[in-house]
């Protein structure tokens, strides 16, 4: 089965012609360009499968030709199951040498099990392994020369040069060029060897959080075809200046195919690519199977392994600022494994619980599926009280909290210590007295929440940080075993921490739902620190109306591990079905102090409440259709006001989307996201989209888009410039100074 998925634009077969085509002549030969990435160990008994990936990559390669094919790999294959980890990556790279790949560009969780064990594993790897980027002893190499379908092909290796996503142990190890002197250097030495095509490799997407690489690109137009990975977006094919851009997804769903075709009468490149999805019918390459059974025979049986029993279920709290059960089991076995009186531990994240019973390898891995190890530090009472106060800074953004064990400590709303911290002993710490505290390694790096200021405690000498060694996983197996039967309860180590700076206020139920009236907008709604006056830009025609949700789409807030919203208000219990109305108003005020609004009513496409709101996965929402009897008001240049008693529509979804116009909506593009793109329903919860659309008049109304991209999300009014006409990817949330968006019912 070929699909066109993720943020893909095209549909059918992509063709791209990197310069003005002409018929292609005799000369030309071609190469076909296998791709996958971020594999992440991926053997489940069911759904998509390294096993089953197999068997599409040698079905391709048979069709054309072992000489004529080149299979590639863009990193992260080694890590994100139990067998990777279980293995150390052992696994992965036996699947690389089973199946030939050319090459592999190790990526930022390639190092996960300590760059020894990375080092290692390329030594075993058969193939090229290039990144030449980071820098590391052994070096990798940057580039390597391939003869395939009678074609010079120069395949350029590009890893992960994002510190945050690197071990604390990693850091010390690594080095990372300069992007751009790495790629002058590179492709001067390249060019020298006069190849035919030019293939770069890298391990960083094109709508990454920080793109600054792939953007780079778009300065070397020598560059063919380029082959990405990290954000596991599926790209079946894009242009970015006059380089081609393929993605294959990730965790086995999908391989890249490029057939690249070189006319050399002409000096003439083509590129077609397609992307193909692995489906339940595909069937797992028996010979593979039969290789890597061992080890996948090793894991299970380490998987069921009983380490002990739990008493009380353990489950992850609505606010994660307060401690669990699961960040005290944590910390009581990162802190006997380091033999430290103190630790700092975050509940992990999504829906992770322990339930009553046997605890198993298997429900370790999914507390902790990554192969972090434990690290210690010497911490005085002012660094122990930076630690917390940047935590509570920051939580609005990042939702991670780090719970103290074995301190007791008073802080005042903003997360200001009061007083000095209590140890296990009653002694106070104070001065320059320090103690002992337990980390993991993933809290250290800048992949979990970005804590800049206890990243920099790394790295001072008095703190003496020190990297264990023990593995996390294995810290709490052992604590488990030898404290078996658990009967944990949270530890409440912060005390006195008063009103939460970031919980929602939450009101007493109201008799009735709160009516659309002036005074029932404050000029400084709760909770999200907007300044906005909501009533001042509602029209006459919503007085009568009910507010039903409001929240802050500049910097919105999600909850349950993305699968749900934070309002400001939340009315939703008080209102119920059927309804005469819906409307949604946005308000944004951007950084020169300009406000921009718009406001549209319509027929109910629903009578579900909780369906009206921002599509999250939680809410069940998706919709895709039209609605009637709109009414458009906006202050925006080129917004179209007035009523539509039909022209109108909405795509409102909780997954990934494409540009193609599969529903048909009338004047919708197949290249540009605008008002008719496709859901991808196998990514959920994924980018989002909350849009309304005039799609008569050509035009986007209403954009909110990736819910979960805080102070970046997508929310614009009227059609957005660029490769997007629904602000799909402006990630303009970081120009607006301010913003408020209502929902509003009429009954």
């Amino acid at each position: 089965m070929r699909v066109f998925g993720g943020y893909g634009i095209g549909h059918g077969f992509i063709l791209f012609l990197l310069l003005a085509s002409a018929q292609l002549y005799a000369e030309t030969r071609t190469v076909t360009v296998l791709s996958t990435c971020d594999i992440h160990a991926s053997f489940g008994p069911r759904g998509p499968s390294w096993l089953k990936l197999a068997s599409l990559v040698r079905d391709e390669r048979q069709k054309a030709g072992e000489r004529n094919t080149l299979l590639i790999d863009s990193g992260d294959n080694m890590q994100g199951s139990f067998v990777g980890k279980h293995s150390a990556g052992a696994v992965a790279v036996k699947m690389l040498n089973l199946l030939k790949y050319d090459v592999w560009v190790p990526g930022n969780h390639d190092f996960d099990f300590g760059v020894d064990c990375l080092l290692k594993r390329v030594s075993e790897f058969k193939g090229s392994a290039l990144a030449g980027n980071v820098i590391c002893s052994p070096p990798f190499y940057s580039f390597k020369f391939f003869e395939r379908g009678g074609l010079k092909i120069a395949v350029i290796g590009f890893g992960c040069c994002d510190k945050r996503f690197y071990s604390p142990e990693a850091l010390t190890r690594l080095k990372f060029a300069d992007s751009a002197k790495y790629l002058d250097q590179t492709l001067a030495e390249v060019k020298k060897g006069r190849p035919d095509v030019i293939i770069l490799v890298i391990h960083n997407g094109r709508f990454g959080k920080k793109p600054t690489d792939f953007k780079l690109l778009q300065r070397y137009p020598d560059i063919n075809l380029v082959l990405g990975g990290h954000t596991h977006a599926v790209e079946p094919g894009v242009l970015s200046g006059r380089t081609w851009y393929l993605q294959a997804g990730s965790h086995s769903r999908f391989l890249g195919k490029a057939v690249v075709s070189y006319d050399s009468a002409n000096k003439k490149v083509t590129i077609k690519s397609e992307m193909m999805k692995v489906t339940p019918g595909t069937k797992v390459d028996p010979q593979l199977a039969r290789e890597v059974n061992g080890l996948l025979k090793a894991a299970d049986k380490d998987a069921r392994a009983v380490a002990g029993y739990n008493s009380l279920e353990l489950t992850i709290p609505g606010n994660r600022m307060q401690p669990s059960g699961i960040s005290t089991l944590f910390s009581m076995a990162i802190a006997g494994a380091a033999k430290t009186d103190a630790a700092f531990y975050g509940t992990p994240p999504g829906r992770a619980k322990l339930a009553k019973g046997k605890v198993t390898g298997s429900n370790i891995f999914r507390l902790t599926p990554y192969p972090n190890t434990v690290c210690t530090m010497s911490l005085n009472r002012d660094q122990i009280a930076g630690i917390i106060q940047e935590q509570y800074k920051r939580f609005r953004q990042t939702r991670e909290f780090l719970h103290p064990f074995g301190l007791s400590l008073k802080v005042d709303n903003k997360g200001g210590l009061i007083g000095s911290p209590v140890l296990k002993n009653g002694k106070e710490l104070t001065g320059s007295n320090r103690v002992k505290v337990a980390f993991s390694s993933g809290a250290l790096s800048g992949a979990v929440a970005g804590w800049a200021y206890l990243q920099s405690l790394v790295n001072d000498k008095n703190c003496d940080f020190r990297d264990t060694g023990i593995r996390v996983d294995k810290a709490l197996f052992d604590y488990i075993k030898s404290h078996s039967p658990l009967n944990i309860s949270p530890a409440g180590d912060i005390k006195n921490v008063g009103t939460d700076p970031v919980a929602v206020k939450k009101t007493k139920k109201a008799k009735k739902a709160t009516a659309v009236k002036k005074a029932a907008f404050p000029s400084r709604p709760t909770g999200r620190k907007s300044t906005i006056d909501v009533a001042k830009y509602l029209p006459a025609e919503a007085n009568g109306y009910q507010l039903v949700y409001q929240f802050n789409p500049t910097n919105p807030v999600m909850k349950n591990g993305k699968n749900d919203i934070v309002y400001d208000v939340d009315n939703s219990n008080q209102v119920k079905g059927p309804f005469k109305k819906l409307a949604y108003l946005l308000v944004l005020l951007n950084k020169n102090g300009q406000v921009e609004y718009a406001y549209v009513s319509m027929d109910p496409f629903t009578d579900d409440v909780k369906k009206i709101g921002v599509p999250v996965k939680a809410s069940g929402a998706r919709f895709q259709q039209m609605v009637k009897n709109c009414r458009v008001i906006s202050n925006v240049d080129g917004v179209k006001n007035g009523e539509y008693p039909d022209g109108c529509n909405i795509e409102f979804c909780d997954c990934n989307y494409t540009a193609v116009n599969a529903a048909k909506v009338p004047n919708a593009s197949d290249k540009f996201f605008d008002f008719g793109d496709t859901f991808d329903k196998n990514k959920s919860p994924g980018y989002g989209s909350m849009q309304i659309h005039n799609y008569k008049e050509k035009q986007s109304i209403i954009c909110f888009n990736k819910f979960h991209g805080r102070g970046k999300a997508d929310v614009g009014i009227g059609n957005s410039k660029g490769r997007a006409r629904d602000w799909t990817f402006s990630a303009n949330a970081r120009n607006c100074k301010d913003g408020v968006m209502v929902v509003l019912v009429k009954k």
